[in-house]
């Protein structure tokens, strides 16, 4: 159906609120992603992006992959529950499969 064999699937649930707590754990969130991008994401890993506000999930989307190398993602599932072009302009110098779902 997608075309590439899911092996392992990453889901990320980005919390809500602007509370300490709430900026504290997105950012984490943030420099942990941005650190398993770097590295390489292996083919056949499903990354799954959401959050209860579009608008922050495609900033974050969009964050984690402002330095991923070109083509660093072919073979990789990315799934955005959030704002499609925002992300898609970010996602497509990496070269992964990518869905959307909207909110």
């Amino acid at each position: 159906m997608l075309g590439v064999k899911i092996e392992n699937l990453y889901p990320l649930l980005l919390p809500a609120g602007n509370s300490d707590a709430a900026t504290g754990l997105r950012q984490r969130q943030l420099e942990l992603m941005r650190d398993i991008v770097a590295r390489g994401v292996l083919p056949g890993i499903m990354l799954a992006f959401a959050g209860p506000d579009s608008r922050k999930t495609a900033e974050f989307v969009t964050e984690v992959l402002k330095d991923a190398k070109p083509d660093s993602l072919k073979d990789v599932i990315v799934l955005v529950v959030g704002d499609e072009q925002r992300v898609n302009d970010a996602i497509k110098p990496t070269s992964a499969t990518v869905h959307f779902v909207a909110m």
